[in-house]
C-alpha cells in the first residue's frame, strides 16, 4: 500500500482515472496479461472535501519490501494537476 497519496481538485476526475490507470500500469505487483489489471493496485475515491484521492506511486513505496520504489518515469507528468500529501482526510463516515 502506498504510503502517500496524490489529491487532485474535485473538477479534475478524469486526471485522476488517468493517473491511477497509469500507477496500475506501472506497478510491479500489476498481475501480467491475460490478467485483468483494473484497480489492482490503485483506488479513486473522493476525501471529506469532495478532491479526488489516488495512491502515489514511488518513494517511500517499497519493492520488493526493504528496496526504494522510484517513481517511474513520466509519473510527475501524469499527477500534474494533483498534489502529493502524506495522507487524505476521510469523510467521517468511513473512518
Amino acid at each position: 500500500m502506498a504510503n502517500k497519496v496524490v489529491i487532485f481538485p474535485e473538477g479534475k476526475e478524469a486526471e485522476a482515472r488517468a493517473y491511477a490507470a497509469w500507477t496500475d500500469q506501472h506497478n510491479p505487483w500489476t498481475p501480467e496479461p491475460p490478467a485483468d489489471p483494473t484497480g489492482s493496485w490503485s483506488y479513486v475515491r473522493n476525501d471529506a472535501f469532495g478532491q479526488w484521492v489516488v495512491p502515489y506511486l514511488g518513494d517511500p513505496f517499497e519493492f520488493p519490501v526493504g528496496t526504494p520504489f522510484p517513481e517511474p518515469g513520466g509519473g510527475e507528468a501524469m499527477r500534474a494537476d494533483g498534489v502529493l500529501h502524506d495522507y487524505a482526510i476521510w469523510p467521517p463516515e468511513e473512518l
